[in-house]
């Protein structure tokens, strides 16, 4: 939102920092899910609280939805992907909803 708003360059680098970290570092390739609180030691990941929650999943796509936005084409996949995890992990079609 900043680059958006000020148009400065080093917000657009902080942005793609910020989006790689959320992509990469998040991301848990076997469980399919972003964990919602990681920690680094010595360059080894390790999650605190993987719980999948909706609410975290929304904060993912609207991250994906700020930086594609700024013009960070590869969010672009993203927000739809999110989207499509969202639907697979939290919404029953049986609920009426």
């Amino acid at each position: 939102m900043a680059y958006r708003h000020f148009g400065d360059a080093r917000y657009l680098d902080d942005a793609h920092h910020a989006f790689a970290f959320l992509r990469d570092a998040h991301w848990d390739p076997a469980l399919e899910g972003y964990d919602w609180e990681i920690e680094w030691h010595d360059d080894q990941k390790r999650t605190l609280d993987g719980t999948r929650h909706c609410y975290g999943m929304a904060f993912v796509l609207l991250a994906c939805t700020h930086a594609a936005m700024a013009g960070i084409d590869e969010a672009k996949p993203m927000i739809d992907e999110t989207f499509a995890l969202m639907e697979r992990r939290f919404w029953d079609p049986h609920a009426g909803f």
